[in-house]
């Protein structure tokens, strides 16, 4: 773990020092003086591209001084072995993006309220029934190219979720990982994200062991109507630990613009193998001030 934390700190140094800081021909240059102190004036800001409402996140950061709030308004998933079959709910989860500066921001996100209750499938009896809170992630996200406009936009993320929330719902260690989300434009205005993320997961309390997470998602503007937006995700998680099984998921949403600012989302996915979970289905805000 200390040697991945390392390299991951050195590789993020690297690449930033390759990216080297703003020139005249570069569209982010005039917006450099911003900063969490002195925020973007309204006039200067990019457009506004929220993470959710699928699984992958956006390589582009939030303007210098300014602040996005996403979360799910409601949230349900359902999972399901041969004895057992368990629904959880999830609300109040937010997701809160802070920009620090025209390339670097801070993300704090949070696992909210939830509730699950398990039945045994033969007699329908309730074998448990939880409430509880999750864990907090904590989340820098620095953008390469791209935030200003262009083909492609790269980001890196290196997240850690502490020690937070109930036995049940929350986690009593230390986990960490970094996301790499890669946008490219498409012909047609389609809109391609491709993301790897590379986690340090515990099975119980084994030792740790690696989880990779590959996702590719696409989507375009629905045609005769403004502001709505379509994608489709595929999402696979291969475990380096073989008493925990890969799952690998399909996913669709649609997210409404309601003004420049605001989006409305409704989304879901449908488990491809037995290991992931059977379904879920979620309804979700953002708002960028």
């Amino acid at each position: 773990m200390r040697f991945t934390t390392a390299f991951l700190t050195s590789l993020a140094c690297c690449l930033t020092m390759l990216s080297g800081p703003a020139t005249a021909g570069d569209p982010s240059a005039g917006k450099s003086s911003y900063s969490l102190f002195d925020p973007t004036p309204d006039s200067a800001l990019r457009s506004f591209i929220p993470d959710r409402p699928l699984n992958s996140i956006s390589p582009f950061t939030i303007d210098a001084g300014r602040l996005q709030v996403e979360s799910d308004v409601l949230d349900f998933s359902q999972s399901s072995d041969r004895r057992t079959t368990t629904g959880t709910l999830e609300s109040l989860d937010p997701e809160v993006r802070l920009g620090l500066t025209q390339s670097l921001e801070f993300d704090l996100l949070t696992a909210g309220l939830l509730s699950d209750q398990t039945t045994a499938n033969r007699t329908g009896r309730v074998t448990s029934h939880d409430i509880g809170t999750g864990a907090v992630t904590l989340q820098a996200r620095y953008n390469f190219f791209g935030n200003e406009g262009g083909t492609y936009a790269l980001a890196l993320a290196p997240f850690v979720s502490i020690p937070s929330g109930d036995r049940h719902f929350g986690i009593q260690r230390v986990d960490g990982g970094i996301i790499a989300p890669l946008s490219i434009n498409l012909p047609s205005d389609f809109q391609l994200v491709l993301e790897t993320e590379i986690q340090a997961m515990r099975n119980g309390t084994g030792p740790a062991f690696a989880s990779f997470t590959n996702i590719a998602n696409l989507s375009h503007a629905v045609p005769g109507v403004d502001h709505l937006t379509a994608s489709v995700e595929f999402t696979s998680v291969v475990n380096a630990d073989r008493l925990t099984p890969d799952t690998y998921t399909a996913e669709a949403a649609l997210a409404y613009l309601v003004t420049p600012t605001t989006q409305v989302d409704l989304g879901g996915f449908v488990g491809l193998n037995r290991a992931a979970p059977d379904f879920q289905i979620s309804a979700g805000v953002a708002h960028r001030f």
